[in-house]
């Protein structure tokens, strides 16, 4: 009787196997039940282990599927064969053994070439990615996607689609609920097109860019096209970069009255106003948007559409919406009571237009409002009581304005977060009695010359835990007023940089602006051309975890200069010739990176140090390098002979 052989050298057989396997000529790399088979000149597709779950067969050449192409990789879930170099052809039944595929992405196969049956077997399928393939009106209309019973998402932007008219079968489509048909030449969609997708409610239906060219104001067929989107409903319907000038607006909107829709995208309809020079066209007023007051939509898009004036009433009728975006208009116009009706209105979006004031009644009407983008603007000025009717307004940005002063905001008594950054402010006298609940200031960039803006932030807006005042060139540290520090105040994150610090320290001033500060976690002081840390600067930040000194001038650091609390320290490009590495016994990160280190007997210790690895370096040990003394330069820290005397 022979005896069995030992039983380990089956998983050793195994290994092997896979082994020769992941090396195949195909050269695919395999990483547990994935192969990643991306630009391997592969000619078809290659064998592979039967577990594998995830393919990805990306650029190859690869020209036909078949039935028996993917033969032993019944478990595939996922499967990328994305734009092959030639021409690829779906045979009939080509996918017929994978019925575990969930996910089937195809994109930009141009001139992919479909059988009828391609399909056949994907009973699971749930994603299909058909994008930029060159496809015709037939993929929708004909029987090519009825095996897909449980389709949720089809994707088909970028092709040769002339007409959605999908086929009688959609109807049994249940869970399919995002359609993509983007940037194809679609003239016109009418109720009888779409009516196999009565029914259904759709998360996302895309049809951006589609042209409907043909459904301009003077199209002889808008009083038979009836309603496109009958009984049907959306979570997110896109129609932006169709060229949606007012008047065809209104008759859109006259066709779908009462579709239900969420949220609307409009954006870079580039006719729907009439911008800075174009007089022929027409702003939006108050009957554009008529025919949506029952769609009950939360979300309006109208970005990008050289909108001018927004005049008296024009969303009246939409008194749902909850969010409106405006950005990127040329808006220079509010007309009063503007936003007459939406009671409801949360969040608003007027960023990027050419407003250059804003008026006491200029956002009337907005009771519910919470955060207001007016940023990229030319704001020169807040007249008195700007604002005015926003107490729930939380988040305000005036950021990139030309802003000088902001003392005549109204009284905003939930503002949290205020922008004002890059602005020509110089001062900030009255604006903490008009926002004093605020907990995020960010002041970047203004003409804020005295240090005692970070004293009035500080004491005067008591509940403030993030303040950004980099950028401010501070001239001089002069206290107008007896500021007490509270040493229960909140700040946990204060920015600094760039504010000229080393002047102010030079000369004696604003020395313990830190003390108080029991609770910071995280400082800026980068850009400030600091020589050396002042005695005690930092005596006050028992809680600070992060410190910031990159890009200034110090040369030396000594032991006790930084808080026990400290963990990340970040010193790239200073002067640093002498270290005293107990100072970074704390650390967890420490960031050395661009310094002109000074090669000699006083670096010693931190090479020791160095080469110890006690620390996570954010820019490897092994790459900084010696600046001085010139037989130095260019050598490695670690590799540099320090000292002459080698029994130093």
């Amino acid at each position: 009787m022979m005896k069995s052989r030992p039983s380990f050298i089956l998983p050793f057989l195994q290994s092997w196997i896979c082994l020769l396997l992941a090396e195949s000529p195909s050269n695919c790399f395999i990483r547990d039940d994935k192969a990643y088979c991306a630009l391997r000149n592969l000619y078809e597709v290659p064998v592979l282990p039967p577990n594998i779950t995830y393919l990805d067969l990306t650029l190859n050449y690869i020209s036909e599927i078949h039935e028996k192409s993917f033969y032993g990789l019944e478990k595939l879930q996922i499967l990328v064969i994305q734009q092959q170099e030639v021409t690829l052809v779906l045979r009939n039944n080509a996918f017929s053994g994978l019925s575990n595929l969930i996910k089937l992405d195809l994109a930009y196969n141009t001139n992919l070439r479909v059988d009828p049956g391609a399909f056949n077997g994907l009973f699971n399928l749930q994603i299909l990615n058909l994008t930029e393939c060159k496809l015709y009106d037939s993929i929708l209309s004909g029987d090519y996607l009825r095996p897909l019973v449980s389709l949720e998402q089809l994707s088909l932007p970028g092709n040769n689609i002339r007409k959605i008219r999908p086929a009688p079968f959609f109807v049994n489509m249940n869970k399919l609920h995002i359609v993509d048909v983007s940037h194809n030449w679609i003239n016109s969609f009418c109720e009888e097109d779409l009516v196999h997708f009565q029914g259904k409610h759709f998360t996302l239906l895309k049809l951006r860019d589609i042209k409907m060219s043909d459904m301009n104001p003077y199209w002889g067929s808008w009083n038979k096209c009836g309603n496109p989107f009958k009984n049907m409903s959306m979570t997110v319907l896109d129609l932006s970069l169709n060229g949606f000038s007012v008047n065809m607006a209104v008759l859109f909107f006259r066709a779908i009255r009462g579709t239900k829709i969420h949220n609307l995208i409009l954006e870079q309809s580039g006719s729907m106003g009439k911008g800075v020079w174009y007089n022929n066209f027409k702003d939006p007023d108050r009957d554009t948007f008529m025919d949506l007051s029952e769609s009950d939509i939360k979300a309006l898009d109208l970005s990008k559409a050289s909108i001018f004036a927004l005049e008296n009433s024009v969303f009246g009728y939409m008194s749902d919406l909850e969010e409106l975006l405006l950005a990127g208009n040329s808006i220079n116009l509010i007309e009063k009571d503007a936003f007459y009706g939406l009671d409801n209105l949360r969040t608003l979006n007027l960023s990027h237009n050419l407003l250059d004031k804003i008026y006491s009644g200029t956002f009337k009407n907005l009771p519910s409002l919470e955060t207001l983008d007016l940023s990229n603007n030319n704001i020169r000025m807040l007249m008195s009581q700007s604002f005015h009717g926003l107490s729930n307004l939380v988040h305000l940005s005036l950021s990139e304005n030309s802003l000088q002063y902001v003392h005549t905001l109204a009284h905003l008594p939930r503002l949290k977060k205020l922008r004002l950054d890059d602005n020509r402010i110089t001062s900030l006298h009255g604006l903490p009695s008009k926002a004093r609940n605020v907990t995020t200031i960010d002041l970047r960039h203004n003409k804020l010359s005295n240090a005692e803006s970070f004293y009035t932030v500080l004491v005067e807006f008591p509940q403030i835990e993030k303040i950004y005042l980099g950028g401010n060139r501070f001239s001089w540290c002069f206290l107008n007023s007896h500021y007490s520090v509270s040493p229960l105040n909140n700040v946990r994150f204060l920015d600094l940089h760039m504010t000229g610090l080393q002047t102010l320290w030079q000369q004696g001033k604003c020395l313990h602006m830190f003390d108080h500060l029991h609770q910071l976690q995280t400082l800026l002081l980068q850009q400030n051309s600091i020589h050396s840390l002042p005695k005690d600067i930092f005596k006050g930040l028992t809680s600070l975890s992060a410190l910031d000194l990159s890009v200034n001038s110090l040369t030396y650091i000594s032991n006790d200069v930084f808080p026990k609390s400290l963990s990340t320290l970040k010193l790239a490009h200073n002067h640093l010739g002498s270290v005293d590495p107990r100072a970074f016994s704390t650390l967890t990160e420490l960031d050395l990176s661009a310094n002109r280190f000074l090669c000699d007997c006083s670096l010693r210790d931190l090479q020791t140090w160095l080469s110890q690895k006690r620390v996570k370096m954010l820019t490897a040990a092994e790459e900084l390098t010696c600046e001085y003394p010139e037989q130095q330069r260019g050598k490695s820290l670690l590799q540099a002979a320090l000292c002459k005397d080698k029994n130093y």
